[in-house]
């Protein structure tokens, strides 16, 4: 691909976007106007209900809670302050929407009443405002009223699954709205274990919630993003973990590793009188989307390259014989789906072709060996949520060579290991610091045998929601041919969200286990970075 089409690719699928919803919406916490304290924070938990409904349009970019929160923070606004219109002009201008959502509930003893209205914000006028009086237990019907009214306005398509609840009318408990808008209130003040609580409460008495189900999942979904590197041949996430997104994304992910030094050409010993190194990079291009309420899928452009080479001692003959390169062009499809809210399974399969150059793949189309591999993953929550266990699977049907130290001959035809990866995480602190345990553990069953695994522990901290760092510590340990080694490194990382974009980068150094020289580990460098765009086309 020439780089006018690299260019026209990027613009379209990454630039575009942000272009294509004008919809831009916030929706402020409503004013309550009663002597219940029960009712006390009534406002958040409509406003977030009627929210879920409008996020199921993809004609509609809804703006985060958490961004009008630290908006509202900066500009030291209080709830009392939104009352004025005026202000809601100014926070809106802060959030860059093109329309504001606020106003009030009554309580009227049996029922309530809510009168909203909605500002443009670049004009400065009401264009929109609707009235209800209807009891509180009809949370369904007062949601997915207000929601089809604004999207009406709009002219933008109705979902569905909201059209349903204004017709069937339904009646359940008030205490369902009670609780979930006092979870909301603890999950603004990072009160997660008490948030966690109303939310069982909410869900136990109507298990069908479409707010508190959404609400569950984002304080469940703790898995810091700490992966090491990209592996050649398997999808930049677990493929269970699709399951749990909430709207489509478009991702990038790259890694690139250099031995000691970055570029230089100096051949590490690696002991024995053997010198050599393994480096290259890997790169993911991707979409992933939900589907339906449990499922996700993903598919993926993976691409790599990987220089090899060795030096061995005087007397073998031809000191020099891995390299140039190895190349990897092909594509990966993901499935998963959630079996319970707190257990899921996904499957991804990888076709691609490898040569020596892309040149060569490009040009001659019958110069190149096509393999597949397979990824099982599990994502499950533990201990009564308290623990996320993240699990890989990965097989592949790639060959491989390696030099056999005592025998002083290259072992052809040879498989890549199977790999398991697992990721055990708990969260502390109202779940802005998280504790990793990560395994790697690579099993050979050609003629090397023996095994490959690093161990690596991390911590994640988040000084707000948009912006956490990582760092971690990564032992090696290595029993292959009789041979024992072991090796120590480090990683360090940050995170970043600006609007629909989440950054991420990661630098670890380490003693890596080399594939082409059993029993031995490398100095490594590796850098990996992550860039995803929301899309919100696509909602569950």
């Amino acid at each position: 691909m020439n780089k006018v089409s690299w260019f026209s690719f990027i613009f379209c699928f990454l630039v575009l976007p942000i272009f294509a919803v004008s919809n831009r919406i916030a929706i402020s916490d409503f004013a309550v106007h009663s002597d219940n304290p029960r009712y006390k924070y009534m406002g958040k938990g409509i406003s977030e209900m009627i929210s879920v409904e409008l996020r199921k349009s993809h004609d509609v970019d809804l703006i985060e809670r958490e961004k009008r929160a630290e908006i509202l923070e900066e500009m030291e606004i209080s709830l009392s302050d939104l009352a004025d219109t005026e202000i809601q002009i100014e926070v809106g201008k802060m959030l860059i929407a093109n329309y504001i959502v606020f106003g009030e509930i009554v309580d009227m003893d049996k029922k309530v009443l809510i009168s909203l209205r909605m500002i443009d914000v670049e004009s400065g006028k009401v264009v929109w405002n609707e009235k209800l009086m209807e009891k509180l237990s009809k949370y369904d019907l007062i949601s997915g009223y207000f929601a089809s009214s604004i999207l009406n306005f709009l002219d933008v398509q109705v979902s569905k699954t909201t059209v349903a609840k204004i017709e069937k009318k339904e009646e359940k408990s008030e205490e369902v709205v009670i609780a979930f808008s006092t979870a909301v209130d603890h999950y603004d003040k990072k009160e997660i274990e008490q948030a966690k609580k109303e939310l069982k409460r909410a869900k136990k008495i109507d298990p069908k919630s479409e707010a508190v189900r959404i609400y569950i999942v984002k304080l469940e979904s703790i898995s810091p993003k700490c992966r090491v590197e990209l592996e050649k041949y398997i999808p930049a996430y677990n493929p269970a973990s699709l399951s749990f997104i909430q709207n489509d994304k478009l991702f990038f992910w790259g890694s690139s590793t250099a031995f000691k030094e970055w570029g230089s050409e100096n051949i590490p010993d690696l002991g024995d009188g053997f010198s050599g190194y393994e480096s290259g990079g890997t790169w993911n291009i991707g979409y992933m989307f939900p589907l339906a309420e449990r499922f996700g899928m993903a598919v993926e452009y993976i691409g790599s390259t990987l220089t090899q080479k060795l030096e061995t001692p005087a007397i073998w003959p031809d000191p020099n014989f891995f390299g140039p390169k190895a190349v990897n062009m092909g594509g990966c499809v993901s499935i998963a789906c959630r079996i319970t809210d707190r257990f899921a399974l996904g499957v991804s399969g990888f076709v691609y072709r490898t040569g020596e150059t892309y040149e060569e793949l490009q040009d001659d189309p019958t110069y190149y060996d096509v393999y597949g591999s397979v990824d099982f993953g599990i994502v499950g929550f533990l201990f009564n949520d308290a623990v996320i266990l993240d699990v890989q699977v990965i097989y592949t049907t790639q060959e491989q060579r390696y030099f056999d130290r005592e025998k002083l001959e290259i072992i052809e035809g040879q498989r890549y290991p199977l790999i398991i990866d697992n990721t055990i995480t708990t969260a502390f602190l109202d779940n802005r610091l998280f504790v990793s345990l990560k395994g790697i553990e690579e099993l050979y069953f050609d003629s090397r045998g023996g095994h490959a695994l690093r161990v690596i522990p991390i911590v994640e901290y988040f000084f707000w929601y948009f912006l956490s760092v990582r760092a971690g510590y990564e032992y090696a340990h290595i029993n292959q041919l009789g041979k024992f080694s072991n090796g120590h490194g480090f990683l360090f990382g940050i995170g970043g969200k600006i609007r629909n974009f989440e950054l991420f980068f990661n630098y670890s150094y380490r003693n890596k286990i080399l594939r082409i020289l059993p029993g031995y580990t490398l100095p490594e460098q590796n850098i990996l970075m992550g860039l995803i765009y929301n899309v919100n086309r696509i909602k569950r």
